[in-house]
């Protein structure tokens, strides 16, 4: 019989390195890091200030470029000074507004504001009555007798819908619970014409089969 110790390959070498040996473990030295990319970013940056401290005293055409046609000097000099009055036009510089101005402006602003605010209500009016055409509309198909309801939902796919849905057990069992019910509160639940025939029909089928089960 070989002992399990037996089995395993003793290590060459006694100590911790034996140990790490066996463990299956790979050293490696820990060497000290430097943060060289920080290094060379700060050399970049230098150069680049001793580069733009050369390219002082020389204009364009010294590092060989041209203006190009489009940039006259009038041109450039109005571009400037809109720069300049859009950067200084802030609130706490802003120059203040001559009264007729800004009587003037006021008056506009309440203009166009009474104007949003009437096509606003305009646009909101219209939508209400197409709301109101069209929940007219619904009420008069709900209230409308099964034959005539069944015509007017052929038209209009209602009736491939419902078939669709046709295996939910809220469609399925319909008639199991409003019979677990008493017949009043059926009557009761009935908000809407169309169903007095339906029911009438539940309860007819019900009475027959009671009375064949007797």
């Amino acid at each position: 019989n070989r002992s399990l110790q037996s089995v395993f390959r003793p290590a060459p070498f006694q100590g911790a390195a034996a140990l790490m040996a066996t463990r299956g473990k790979i050293p490696f030295d820990n060497h000290r890091v430097r943060n060289h990319k920080h290094k060379q970013a700060a050399k970049e940056r230098r150069r680049i200030k001793r580069y733009q401290k050369t390219l002082e005293n020389k204009n364009p055409l010294d590092l060989g470029e041209t203006m190009p046609p489009f940039f006259i000097q009038p041109r450039y000099k109005l571009l400037f000074k809109y720069l300049q009055t859009h950067m200084n036009t802030h609130r706490l510089a802003r120059k203040p507004i001559p009264k007729k101005k800004r009587v003037a402006f006021t008056k506009e602003a309440k203009e166009y504001s009474q104007y949003v605010q009437a096509q606003k209500i305009l646009l909101d009016k219209e939508e209400n009555d197409m709301v109101e055409v069209g929940v007219e509309t619904e009420m008069a198909l709900q209230f409308l007798p099964d034959y005539l309801q069944e015509e007017v939902e052929q038209h209009g796919g209602q009736e491939t819908a419902d078939g669709m849905h046709e295996f939910q057990p809220s469609i399925l069992y319909m008639d199991q619970m409003l019979r677990l019910m008493p017949r009043e509160n059926t009557q009761r639940m009935r908000m809407q014409p169309a169903w007095e025939e339906t029911f009438m029909r539940w309860h007819e089928e019900y009475d027959a089969k009671m009375e064949q089960a007797k």
